[in-house]
């Protein structure tokens, strides 16, 4: 299978994503179930931030810790903003992704974790984004929305619980 083909999968779960994070209700952008923890906004942000790091340090060949610390967001204020940024940064991965062959996706990033191929690297990254898109699944319910089901791929007929 070509190593693109998992890119694709990703596309699919950022619609899933999109979706997620168009049902949060205006008034819970700050909503932390524990004071310690990320806010709904917060949360959504650090997804897209973190998602961008790591396609910048699989395009510049490392990635640094530096590259983690967020960007100033205050200016994100609406459910909107949220899906505009998502959406624009998972779209410049689309982009840096298409533009490689699946050789150039085998070359080695070095990470604060150790050197690895850009592959296994932005799988890092997909990891990360199931993680973090499960702790919004959880939010979401605290402030009793129903978030879409998980696995809401094109095709595949949804069965609720």
């Amino acid at each position: 299978m070509s190593m693109k083909k998992f890119f694709e999968h990703w596309d699919e779960v950022q619609d899933i994503t999109l979706k997620v994070i168009n049902q949060i209700p205006e008034d819970k952008l700050d909503f932390k179930p524990v004071p310690e923890v990320f806010s709904i906004k917060e949360l959504v942000l650090h997804i897209f931030d973190c998602e961008k790091a790591f396609v910048e340090g699989a395009v510049q060949g490392e990635l640094k810790m530096e590259q983690f610390v967020a960007p100033d967001h205050s200016g994100f204020k609406t459910v909107k903003d949220l899906h505009d940024y998502a959406k624009a940064v998972h779209e410049e991965l689309d982009a840096k992704i298409a533009s490689k062959s699946d050789e150039e996706l085998m070359q080695i990033v070095k990470t604060p974790w150790g050197d690895m191929p850009v592959f296994v690297h932005m799988n890092g990254a997909y990891e990360h984004m199931w993680h973090h898109r499960g702790q919004l699944y959880t939010y979401l319910r605290l402030v009793g929305v129903k978030p879409v089901f998980v696995f809401a791929y094109p095709g595949i007929p949804v069965i609720e619980a």
